[in-house]
């Protein structure tokens, strides 16, 4: 998902956080990735940036997978379509 297909679902004007933003930014430029990951393009901190991460779960915007090959870690992806459309 792009940057223009974030913006045209209408989450300019939302209530998300600025970090949150920075987070969905992160995923719609290349999907699946770690915490560790997300941080490195966003530079938050990493108390910053699991909360940002947890309210987006919480709004259905994004989903959370652990890998099979190693199940301590997980992934994060733009969920299509969310609960906004």
């Amino acid at each position: 998902m792009s940057i223009f297909a974030l913006k045209k679902r209408g989450l300019k004007g939302s209530t998300l956080t600025p970090s949150s933003r920075k987070v969905l930014v992160a995923l719609a430029s290349s999907n699946n990735l770690t915490i560790g990951q997300i941080k490195e393009k966003t530079i938050l901190p990493e108390r910053t940036l699991r909360f940002a991460v947890k309210k987006l779960k919480e709004e259905g915007l994004v989903s959370e997978i652990v890998l099979f090959s190693d199940r301590r870690r997980k992934v994060f992806r733009l969920v299509r379509g969310g609960i906004h459309d």
